[in-house]
Protein backbone atom coordinates (compact mmCIF):
# COMPACT_ATOMS: atom_id res chain seq x y z
CA UNK A 1 0.00 0.00 0.00
CA UNK A 2 3.01 2.43 0.70
CA UNK A 3 4.51 1.92 -2.33
CA UNK A 4 1.31 2.15 -4.41
CA UNK A 5 0.35 5.23 -2.10
CA UNK A 6 4.03 7.19 -3.73
CA UNK A 7 3.03 5.87 -6.90
CA UNK A 8 -0.30 7.63 -7.14
CA UNK A 9 0.90 11.13 -4.75
CA UNK A 10 3.54 10.95 -7.86
CA UNK A 11 1.31 10.51 -10.49
CA UNK A 12 -0.42 13.65 -9.62
CA UNK A 13 2.39 16.27 -8.77
CA UNK A 14 3.53 14.86 -12.48
CA UNK A 15 -0.72 15.95 -13.73
CA UNK A 16 -0.37 19.29 -11.42
CA UNK A 17 2.53 20.39 -13.06
CA UNK A 18 1.56 20.07 -16.45
CA UNK A 19 -1.48 21.71 -15.88
CA UNK A 20 0.48 24.56 -14.25
CA UNK A 21 2.59 24.91 -16.80
CA UNK A 22 -0.81 24.73 -19.53
CA UNK A 23 -2.40 27.86 -16.89
CA UNK A 24 0.62 29.70 -17.23
CA UNK A 25 0.44 30.08 -21.18
CA UNK A 26 4.03 30.41 -22.21
CA UNK A 27 2.84 31.05 -25.70
CA UNK A 28 0.12 33.16 -27.18
CA UNK A 29 -0.83 36.95 -26.30
CA UNK A 30 -0.57 35.87 -22.29
CA UNK A 31 1.36 38.23 -20.66
CA UNK A 32 2.45 38.19 -16.35
CA UNK A 33 2.65 42.00 -15.63
CA UNK A 34 3.62 43.59 -12.61
CA UNK A 35 1.14 46.16 -11.65
CA UNK A 36 2.46 49.52 -12.60
CA UNK A 37 4.96 49.02 -10.07
CA UNK A 38 2.70 48.71 -6.84
CA UNK A 39 2.86 44.75 -6.66
CA UNK A 40 6.09 43.58 -4.98
CA UNK A 41 9.04 43.26 -7.58
CA UNK A 42 8.15 39.96 -9.27
CA UNK A 43 4.45 39.18 -8.42
CA UNK A 44 2.15 38.06 -11.19
CA UNK A 45 -0.63 40.07 -11.20
CA UNK A 46 -2.61 38.94 -14.32
CA UNK A 47 -2.59 37.28 -17.24
CA UNK A 48 -4.80 38.34 -20.75
CA UNK A 49 -5.41 36.89 -24.22
CA UNK A 50 -4.54 40.11 -26.12
CA UNK A 51 -4.53 40.83 -29.05
CA UNK A 52 -7.65 38.25 -30.40
CA UNK A 53 -8.71 40.23 -33.39
CA UNK A 54 -7.51 43.61 -35.33
CA UNK A 55 -6.58 46.78 -34.27
CA UNK A 56 -8.13 49.90 -35.49
CA UNK A 57 -5.24 52.81 -35.76
CA UNK A 58 -6.75 56.38 -35.92
CA UNK A 59 -4.31 58.81 -38.20
CA UNK A 60 -5.78 61.80 -37.05
CA UNK A 61 -4.88 63.43 -40.83
CA UNK A 62 -6.44 62.95 -44.30
CA UNK A 63 -4.29 60.32 -46.61
CA UNK A 64 -1.63 60.87 -48.74
CA UNK A 65 0.55 63.41 -45.99
CA UNK A 66 3.71 62.61 -44.39
CA UNK A 67 1.60 61.50 -41.34
CA UNK A 68 -0.22 59.11 -42.80
CA UNK A 69 2.76 57.58 -45.35
CA UNK A 70 4.74 57.19 -41.62
CA UNK A 71 2.29 55.93 -39.10
CA UNK A 72 0.84 53.18 -41.66
CA UNK A 73 4.13 52.28 -42.38
CA UNK A 74 5.30 51.63 -39.19
CA UNK A 75 1.77 50.02 -38.23
CA UNK A 76 2.57 47.68 -40.73
CA UNK A 77 5.86 46.46 -38.87
CA UNK A 78 3.67 46.20 -35.57
CA UNK A 79 0.57 44.43 -37.11
CA UNK A 80 3.89 41.66 -37.51
CA UNK A 81 4.77 41.65 -34.22
CA UNK A 82 1.19 41.39 -32.08
CA UNK A 83 -0.02 38.91 -35.32
CA UNK A 84 -3.10 40.25 -36.45
CA UNK A 85 -4.27 43.53 -38.79
CA UNK A 86 -4.16 46.92 -37.89
CA UNK A 87 -6.48 48.64 -39.93
CA UNK A 88 -5.79 52.40 -40.04
CA UNK A 89 -8.29 54.88 -40.42
CA UNK A 90 -7.98 58.29 -41.37
CA UNK A 91 -10.33 60.99 -39.10
CA UNK A 92 -8.87 64.57 -39.72
CA UNK A 93 -10.46 68.00 -38.43
CA UNK A 94 -9.57 69.94 -35.86
CA UNK A 95 -6.01 70.61 -36.58
CA UNK A 96 -6.35 66.59 -35.41
CA UNK A 97 -8.11 67.06 -32.75
CA UNK A 98 -11.25 64.81 -34.10
CA UNK A 99 -9.43 61.63 -34.79
CA UNK A 100 -8.20 61.80 -31.17
CA UNK A 101 -11.76 62.53 -29.26
CA UNK A 102 -13.09 59.46 -31.67
CA UNK A 103 -10.01 57.43 -30.43
CA UNK A 104 -10.98 58.77 -26.38
CA UNK A 105 -14.53 57.99 -27.28
CA UNK A 106 -13.57 53.73 -27.74
CA UNK A 107 -13.64 50.74 -25.39
CA UNK A 108 -10.14 51.24 -23.36
CA UNK A 109 -9.42 47.54 -24.45
CA UNK A 110 -6.37 48.31 -26.51
CA UNK A 111 -8.23 47.76 -29.92
CA UNK A 112 -8.27 51.19 -30.82
CA UNK A 113 -4.75 53.10 -30.99
CA UNK A 114 -4.38 56.26 -31.64
CA UNK A 115 -1.61 58.97 -33.74
CA UNK A 116 -0.37 61.73 -31.03
CA UNK A 117 1.81 64.51 -32.67
CA UNK A 118 2.72 67.96 -31.89
CA UNK A 119 -0.55 69.02 -32.15
CA UNK A 120 -2.09 67.47 -29.14
CA UNK A 121 0.17 69.82 -27.51
CA UNK A 122 -1.05 73.23 -29.01
CA UNK A 123 -5.03 72.34 -30.05
CA UNK A 124 -5.50 73.16 -25.74
CA UNK A 125 -4.05 76.38 -25.43
CA UNK A 126 -5.73 77.48 -28.72
CA UNK A 127 -9.25 76.43 -26.79
CA UNK A 128 -10.42 74.03 -29.38
CA UNK A 129 -10.55 70.94 -26.84
CA UNK A 130 -9.58 70.19 -23.40
CA UNK A 131 -7.86 67.20 -24.85
CA UNK A 132 -4.10 66.13 -24.06
CA UNK A 133 -1.50 63.83 -24.07
CA UNK A 134 -2.31 63.35 -20.67
CA UNK A 135 -4.90 61.44 -21.56
CA UNK A 136 -3.67 59.22 -23.28
CA UNK A 137 -0.88 56.30 -22.15
CA UNK A 138 1.91 56.23 -24.40
CA UNK A 139 3.30 53.33 -26.64
CA UNK A 140 6.43 54.91 -27.86
CA UNK A 141 7.63 57.89 -29.84
CA UNK A 142 8.81 56.85 -33.57
CA UNK A 143 9.80 59.38 -35.61
CA UNK A 144 11.11 63.32 -34.74
CA UNK A 145 11.75 65.73 -37.58
CA UNK A 146 12.39 68.76 -38.55
CA UNK A 147 9.82 71.29 -40.63
CA UNK A 148 11.02 72.37 -43.77
CA UNK A 149 9.85 75.58 -45.97
CA UNK A 150 9.57 74.24 -49.99
CA UNK A 151 8.75 76.20 -52.90
CA UNK A 152 7.51 75.51 -56.28
CA UNK A 153 10.84 75.52 -58.64
CA UNK A 154 8.80 77.40 -61.19
CA UNK A 155 9.09 80.39 -58.93
CA UNK A 156 12.89 80.77 -59.24
CA UNK A 157 13.38 81.22 -55.83
CA UNK A 158 16.24 79.48 -54.80
CA UNK A 159 17.21 80.68 -51.20
CA UNK A 160 15.10 82.09 -48.41
CA UNK A 161 16.30 85.34 -48.74
CA UNK A 162 14.96 85.35 -52.16
CA UNK A 163 11.69 84.20 -51.00
CA UNK A 164 11.66 86.82 -48.35
CA UNK A 165 12.33 89.54 -51.16
CA UNK A 166 9.39 88.40 -53.06
CA UNK A 167 7.11 88.75 -49.76
CA UNK A 168 8.22 92.07 -49.33
CA UNK A 169 7.34 93.47 -52.83
CA UNK A 170 4.32 91.72 -52.21
CA UNK A 171 3.58 93.93 -49.25
CA UNK A 172 4.55 96.63 -51.00
CA UNK A 173 1.86 96.13 -53.95
CA UNK A 174 -0.34 95.84 -51.26
CA UNK A 175 -0.23 92.01 -51.68
CA UNK A 176 0.95 88.58 -49.59
CA UNK A 177 2.75 85.53 -50.90
CA UNK A 178 0.65 82.41 -49.30
CA UNK A 179 2.09 80.12 -47.30
CA UNK A 180 0.36 76.43 -46.90
CA UNK A 181 0.21 75.03 -43.28
CA UNK A 182 -1.42 72.13 -41.89
CA UNK A 183 -2.05 71.68 -38.06
CA UNK A 184 1.40 72.11 -36.21
CA UNK A 185 2.69 73.76 -38.94
CA UNK A 186 1.15 76.50 -38.26
CA UNK A 187 3.42 77.57 -35.54
CA UNK A 188 6.68 76.47 -37.46
CA UNK A 189 5.38 79.10 -40.51
CA UNK A 190 4.27 81.83 -37.63
CA UNK A 191 8.10 81.42 -36.04
CA UNK A 192 9.48 81.83 -39.79
CA UNK A 193 7.24 85.16 -40.37
CA UNK A 194 7.54 86.44 -37.02
CA UNK A 195 12.04 85.82 -37.36
CA UNK A 196 12.12 87.55 -40.85
CA UNK A 197 10.12 90.34 -40.62
CA UNK A 198 7.06 89.36 -43.06
CA UNK A 199 4.00 90.35 -40.95
CA UNK A 200 1.44 91.50 -43.44
CA UNK A 201 3.48 90.02 -46.48
CA UNK A 202 2.51 86.52 -45.93
CA UNK A 203 -0.49 85.12 -45.61
CA UNK A 204 -1.28 81.60 -43.89
CA UNK A 205 -3.62 79.00 -45.37
CA UNK A 206 -4.45 75.91 -43.69
CA UNK A 207 -4.99 72.53 -45.36
CA UNK A 208 -6.56 69.54 -43.64
CA UNK A 209 -3.13 67.28 -44.22
CA UNK A 210 0.03 67.54 -45.99
CA UNK A 211 -1.43 66.00 -49.01
CA UNK A 212 -3.79 68.60 -49.70
CA UNK A 213 -1.22 71.25 -48.79
CA UNK A 214 1.50 69.67 -50.87
CA UNK A 215 -1.07 68.91 -54.36
CA UNK A 216 -1.94 72.70 -54.12
CA UNK A 217 1.81 73.50 -54.50
CA UNK A 218 2.35 71.56 -57.26
CA UNK A 219 -0.54 73.32 -58.64
CA UNK A 220 0.99 77.09 -57.78
CA UNK A 221 -1.99 77.60 -56.11
CA UNK A 222 0.25 78.53 -53.16
CA UNK A 223 4.00 80.35 -52.79
CA UNK A 224 5.25 77.88 -50.29
CA UNK A 225 4.70 75.23 -47.56
CA UNK A 226 5.93 74.69 -43.97
CA UNK A 227 5.84 70.61 -44.37
CA UNK A 228 8.11 67.72 -43.79
CA UNK A 229 10.37 65.79 -46.23
CA UNK A 230 8.57 62.85 -46.53
CA UNK A 231 5.19 64.72 -47.45
CA UNK A 232 7.72 66.83 -50.04
CA UNK A 233 9.87 63.60 -50.58
CA UNK A 234 8.59 62.26 -54.24
CA UNK A 235 8.42 66.10 -55.72
CA UNK A 236 11.59 66.95 -54.55
CA UNK A 237 13.03 64.00 -56.17
CA UNK A 238 11.79 65.09 -59.06
CA UNK A 239 13.09 68.55 -59.11
CA UNK A 240 9.62 70.17 -58.76
CA UNK A 241 10.39 71.47 -55.01
CA UNK A 242 13.21 73.58 -53.81
CA UNK A 243 13.88 73.56 -50.47
CA UNK A 244 14.39 76.79 -49.04
CA UNK A 245 15.51 76.24 -45.41
CA UNK A 246 14.91 73.55 -42.55
CA UNK A 247 14.42 74.23 -38.99
CA UNK A 248 16.66 71.63 -37.44
CA UNK A 249 19.80 72.61 -35.41
CA UNK A 250 21.85 71.14 -37.90
CA UNK A 251 21.81 70.63 -41.62
CA UNK A 252 19.91 67.58 -42.69
CA UNK A 253 22.62 65.25 -43.79
CA UNK A 254 20.02 64.24 -46.77
CA UNK A 255 19.80 67.64 -48.07
CA UNK A 256 23.23 69.07 -47.05
CA UNK A 257 23.05 72.38 -49.41
CA UNK A 258 20.40 73.30 -47.45
CA UNK A 259 20.89 75.87 -44.62
CA UNK A 260 19.18 76.05 -41.43
CA UNK A 261 17.00 78.99 -40.34
CA UNK A 262 19.52 79.60 -37.23
CA UNK A 263 22.18 79.43 -39.99
CA UNK A 264 20.39 81.95 -42.22
CA UNK A 265 20.38 84.42 -38.98
CA UNK A 266 16.40 83.47 -37.51
CA UNK A 267 15.79 81.48 -34.51
CA UNK A 268 13.78 78.76 -35.58
CA UNK A 269 13.55 75.52 -34.34
CA UNK A 270 11.11 73.29 -34.14
CA UNK A 271 10.58 69.39 -34.84
CA UNK A 272 7.63 67.42 -35.62
CA UNK A 273 6.31 64.29 -33.61
CA UNK A 274 4.99 60.87 -34.26
CA UNK A 275 3.98 58.91 -31.03
CA UNK A 276 1.32 56.44 -30.20
CA UNK A 277 -1.17 56.13 -27.65
CA UNK A 278 -4.02 54.29 -26.16
CA UNK A 279 -6.81 55.32 -23.94
CA UNK A 280 -4.87 56.01 -20.27
CA UNK A 281 -7.98 53.66 -19.01
CA UNK A 282 -6.14 50.74 -20.89
CA UNK A 283 -5.22 47.44 -18.66
CA UNK A 284 -1.66 47.58 -17.83
CA UNK A 285 -1.33 43.52 -18.83
CA UNK A 286 -1.94 45.28 -22.55
CA UNK A 287 0.03 48.15 -22.59
CA UNK A 288 3.22 45.82 -21.51
CA UNK A 289 2.25 43.90 -25.01
CA UNK A 290 2.02 47.05 -26.88
CA UNK A 291 4.83 48.63 -26.06
CA UNK A 292 7.32 45.39 -26.12
CA UNK A 293 5.69 44.82 -29.76
CA UNK A 294 6.20 48.70 -30.76
CA UNK A 295 10.13 48.27 -29.72
CA UNK A 296 10.61 45.36 -31.58
CA UNK A 297 8.71 47.11 -34.65
CA UNK A 298 11.08 49.90 -34.44
CA UNK A 299 14.16 47.67 -33.88
CA UNK A 300 12.65 45.71 -37.13
CA UNK A 301 15.70 46.03 -39.80
CA UNK A 302 13.56 46.03 -42.93
CA UNK A 303 11.43 49.27 -40.97
CA UNK A 304 14.74 51.25 -40.23
CA UNK A 305 15.28 50.28 -44.48
CA UNK A 306 12.03 51.86 -45.22
CA UNK A 307 12.19 54.74 -43.08
CA UNK A 308 15.33 55.73 -44.18
CA UNK A 309 14.19 55.71 -47.41
CA UNK A 310 11.17 57.33 -47.03
CA UNK A 311 12.89 60.46 -44.62
CA UNK A 312 10.45 60.04 -42.03
CA UNK A 313 13.72 60.36 -39.14
CA UNK A 314 12.40 57.65 -37.15
CA UNK A 315 13.79 58.44 -33.71
CA UNK A 316 12.53 55.75 -31.14
CA UNK A 317 11.69 57.07 -27.38
CA UNK A 318 9.91 54.56 -24.97
CA UNK A 319 6.71 55.66 -23.19
CA UNK A 320 8.34 56.96 -20.24
CA UNK A 321 11.09 59.43 -22.38
CA UNK A 322 8.28 60.28 -24.54
CA UNK A 323 5.97 62.22 -21.64
CA UNK A 324 9.15 63.42 -19.86
CA UNK A 325 9.78 65.08 -23.59
CA UNK A 326 6.49 66.31 -23.81
CA UNK A 327 6.05 67.30 -20.38
CA UNK A 328 9.33 69.46 -20.99
CA UNK A 329 8.24 70.80 -24.10
CA UNK A 330 4.34 71.83 -23.64
CA UNK A 331 5.14 74.65 -21.56
CA UNK A 332 7.31 75.77 -24.20
CA UNK A 333 5.20 75.71 -26.64
CA UNK A 334 2.53 77.87 -25.22
CA UNK A 335 4.80 80.19 -24.83
CA UNK A 336 6.07 80.56 -28.10
CA UNK A 337 2.23 80.62 -29.22
CA UNK A 338 1.47 83.68 -26.83
CA UNK A 339 4.82 85.13 -28.26
CA UNK A 340 3.80 84.87 -31.83
CA UNK A 341 -0.12 86.21 -31.16
CA UNK A 342 -1.80 82.64 -31.88
CA UNK A 343 -3.50 82.39 -28.83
Amino acid sequence: MRKGTESLLSFSLIVIMVLSLVLTGCGGGKAPVEDNGEAAEGDIVEEIDYPEGPITAICPWSPGGGSDIAFRGYMSYLEKELGVDIHVQNVSGGDGDIGLTQALAAEPDGYTLAMLQFDVLSNAPKGITDTTYKDFALINMFTLQDVILVTHTDYGWETFEDFRQAALEAKENGDTLKIGIAGFWLLAAGMMVEEAGLQDAITIVPFDGSGVQVADLLGKHIDAAATSSTAALSHIETGDFTILGTTGTERDPDYPDVPTFVEMGYDVVIAGLRAVGVHKDTDPAILEILRKAGKAAFDNPEFDEWATETKMYHVYMDHDEAEKYLDDLAPKVEETMKELGLI
